[in-house]
């Protein structure tokens, strides 16, 4: 298989047709990385606190430096300064030279294969999931807070 193959795939199928096939491709062989990366990001601030003590502040800092201007207004978020916004896309490139040099997926990697991801064995409720904290605090999170999960 050559480092191209998955491309030409998606660039010989019919996209109004095809296009569960194609996002499967891109999902779970070109950039499975890149798009679990991408979700959490998008849940970042609604439901996933990253927990991981010291390194936080730079993690935060870092997926902050991700983020496009309309977004850093929507979560009301400082402008991150342009040299870390240059080191975290540098890195980011550095890593994407790093992957091309791999060899192609083979087998697909799913979502549910990452270890961040945690199953519920015994079921749950919509309702009990994400982040509560015990008191929010002003600027925090853009949207409403009722104190809690929602009553059973």
């Amino acid at each position: 298989m050559q480092r191209d193959d998955w491309l030409k795939e998606s660039r010989r199928l019919d996209p109004e047709r095809d296009f569960l096939r194609i996002y499967r491709i891109t999902a779970n062989h070109e950039f499975p990385w890149g798009i679990t990366r991408a979700l959490e990001l998008a849940l970042y601030r609604t439901c996933a606190v990253p927990r991981i003590g010291p390194l936080a502040p730079m993690v935060r800092g870092a997926s902050v430096a991700l983020l496009d201007d309309t977004l850093l207004d929507a979560f009301r978020y400082e402008r991150p300064r342009p040299a870390v916004r240059a080191a975290v896309r540098g890195a980011l490139r550095l890593r994407a030279r790093a992957v091309r040099l791999l060899p192609p997926r083979r087998r697909p990697h799913y979502a549910r294969q990452n270890p961040e991801i945690r199953g519920y064995p015994n079921g749950f409720r919509v309702a009990e999931l994400g982040a509560f904290p015990a008191a929010p605090r002003a600027g925090d999170c853009p949207l409403p807070h009722t104190g809690g999960p929602a009553p059973r």
